[in-house]
């Protein structure tokens, strides 16, 4: 395949991706806002029966492929755990009155707590009781995945109600064999070379952390399926429990993964209208340049956080040894907010326009990543712009024209040695210019890919 056929598929990407967002930017926000309020529905765990209803939410909306990894299943460090589900509460007050009237295991119970059988007294009872003190009516998510001692989560301002007394407590969970279960959809590209969009969908209910990350991950897989294989990268699109699911989904793809995997990217937190952020992996990669080029809005502020402050996914696949090219993109991260890990992250917390920017964000480096490479002038000396219709038809005194220095410095930059992402930083383009600019170089054919 010629470089010039390559660059003429790129480019229909580009433009179906943007004619795609324009014709249906309602109906993209209207189906992301959709995904969401049918996740916040949803219970979930690590594995069981609890994440029946979220495999068919996922096989509705996409053809994903299953990889399953059985309780007991070493990999690396790790073993996939047994499945947890809680048979019986009850909590009886000191004045033979149940506690709850109804509980929800997800909400109620710490997630993978032991069964406990007895009588406490108050100030031995609450010990047991998680609550936020500064948000009096949320319920805070705990888990207890690997310890099975036992929790439950109330609203402080019930733990802070509660009378002096014995309170009896009859909570009783089981544990059992099953499959973790990770889903996946890979769309092959005209390239081998891949691009990650990763997610996390084990956290129950919460909008922000990470019911948002499911939705745009799924939007965006479906916006590149659209284009109906006219993409020269590889993506995959992948929903995993967090952690032990994506140690298990590295142990089961590593060494393709690092023959070619080019860009990772943990997607978590993009619900709500904060700053545009990246946790950054230890070492430079082309998912963190790429992030730190284009994850970024001209009316937000960009946050960058360190290594130190990693938290999710990234986790795995920087680890030492694996070693992957991959960044986390959140709005507000996760640890940030006031609601982080409680009840009260719900549809109230995120945004339409969180939402929207972030998927036109996302969208943004799909393109990108479309056009990634080395490219190299076209010409020797500087190509003659006039007869391409690119200069303005009479000079002028001061020729201060912002756009035409920002293609000329580009162009001037493309030496067939740098990245496409350094020749636009060099040239101080800025981001919300960046595609524009590289597809009018390619169309005037002032600039030819390399590689």
């Amino acid at each position: 395949m010629s470089h010039r056929t390559s660059f003429f598929q790129r480019l229909t990407l580009v433009n179906d991706l943007e004619d795609c967002l324009k014709l249906s930017k309602f109906e993209a926000d209207q189906f992301v806002w959709s995904l969401m309020k049918e996740l916040e529905k949803l219970p979930r765990s690590l594995l069981g029966d609890v994440n029946i209803e979220f495999k068919k939410f996922i096989q509705k909306h996409l053809n994903v492929s299953i990889l399953s990894f059985p309780s007991g299943m070493q990999v690396f460090d790790w073993q996939i755990p047994r499945a947890w589900r809680v048979l019986h509460l009850e909590v009886i007050s000191p004045n033979g009155l149940p506690l709850l009237e109804k509980f929800d295991q997800s909400m109620h119970v710490v997630q993978y707590s032991g069964s406990f059988s007895g009588k406490l007294s108050r100030s031995n009872f609450i010990k047991k009781v998680n609550s936020v003190e500064e948000l009096p009516n949320a319920i805070p998510y705990k888990t207890s995945y690997y310890e099975n001692d036992w929790g439950l989560n109330l609203p402080h301002s019930l733990v802070e109600s509660l009378p002096e007394g014995d309170y009896e407590i009859n909570l009783q969970v089981e544990f059992y064999d099953s499959e973790l279960q990770i889903f996946e959809i890979l769309l092959p590209g005209r390239s081998k070379r891949e691009v990650i969009f990763h997610t996390y969908f084990c956290h129950p209910y919460m909008a922000n952390d990470n019911n948002s990350g499911v939705a745009l991950t799924v939007a965006l897989a479906k916006l590149v399926e659209g284009t109906l294989g006219n993409h020269e990268w590889t993506y995959r699109f992948v929903f995993v429990p967090e952690t032990i699911g994506a140690i298990a989904y590295i142990r089961e793809n590593l060494e393709n993964f690092k023959s070619n995997v080019d860009k990772i990217f943990v997607l978590s937190c993009l619900g709500d209208n904060g700053p545009f952020s990246i946790v950054e992996s230890p070492y430079s990669n082309a998912a963190g340049r790429t992030a730190n080029y284009l994850w970024q809005s001209v009316d937000r502020p960009q946050q960058i956080y360190s290594w130190r402050d990693r938290g999710s996914d990234e986790r795995q696949y920087a680890a030492p040894g694996v070693e992957l090219p991959v960044c986390t993109l959140s709005r507000s991260k996760f640890g940030t907010f006031v609601s982080y890990h409680t009840f009260d992250d719900n549809l109230n917390f995120v945004t339409r326009e969180g939402l929207q920017s972030s998927f036109r964000a996302l969208n943004d480096i799909v393109q990108f990543c479309e056009l990634d490479g080395v490219y190299v002038s076209a010409t020797l000396c500087e190509p003659m712009l006039s007869k391409r219709q690119l200069y303005p038809r009479q000079s002028v005194r001061f020729n201060h024209d912002p756009h035409l220095k920002n293609l000329t410095t580009f162009v001037s930059l493309c030496n067939g040695s740098r990245s496409l992402i350094d020749a636009l930083v060099l040239a101080n383009v800025p981001a919300a210019e960046a595609l524009d600019l590289v597809v009018t170089a390619l169309q005037n054919q002032l600039i030819t890919r390399k590689s």
